[in-house]
């Protein structure tokens, strides 16, 4: 397998607002709250993700 070159820096700052946010996303989806919410909302768009229970 071929080993693909990275070029993040999780030093940089915008890395660092986006990793936040995504770890503030996650935590979002396992509140159970908000998690109905998600689902309500992704049931209304079709998505493949609602009512999934290991999200």
């Amino acid at each position: 397998m071929d080993v693909l070159d990275s070029h993040v820096n999780p030093a940089d700052s915008i890395f660092k607002t986006n990793r936040d946010r995504m770890y503030q996303l996650v935590a979002e989806l396992r509140d159970p709250a908000a998690r109905n919410i998600f689902n309500a909302i992704a049931s209304r768009a079709s998505c493949p993700y609602a009512n999934e229970s290991t999200v």
